[in-house]
């Protein structure tokens, strides 16, 4: 149990560094694409379009970043539903146990109760006997 929460914790962190080295390499790229745009503020038509180019690759960039986002998702359910299922395996696995414990239970009962069974009779049967042949019962 502490090792599947283990797992799940380090995958999380994976995940989590691996977000941030992509939020870090779009910054940085960020940062590269406002450098070259100050460069070329002199001419104003270059300028625009180079802007226009930055939205459409900022635009690029977060539906990446969204996709990536998804894709830890569905990776994070996947996990949950493995962890889940092996749960409720577990759950499973001990019912069933349980179950054939109280199954033997009851067979040894009913035995004993036969054997008990066996006895009276033996005993009633004797008891007749006795008080047939004259005897004192008690």
């Amino acid at each position: 149990m502490k090792r599947m929460e283990r797992m799940k914790r380090m995958k999380r962190m994976k995940r989590m560094e691996r977000l941030k080295r992509i939020k870090r390499s779009e910054e940085d790229a960020d940062d590269e694409e406002d450098e070259e745009d100050e460069e070329d503020a002199d001419d104003e038509e270059d300028a625009d379009d180079e802007e226009d180019a930055d939205d459409e690759e900022d635009e690029e960039d977060e539906e990446d970043a969204d996709e990536i986002d998804e894709d830890a998702d569905d990776e994070e359910d996947a996990d949950d539903e493995e962890v889940e299922e092996m749960l409720m395996m577990k759950r499973m696995k001990r019912m069933k146990r349980m179950l054939m414990m109280k199954r033997m239970l009851m067979m040894k009962r009913m035995l004993m109760m036969k054997r008990m069974k066996r006895q009276v009779s033996c005993s009633v049967f004797l008891l007749i006997l006795q008080s047939s042949n004259g005897r004192s019962v008690i």
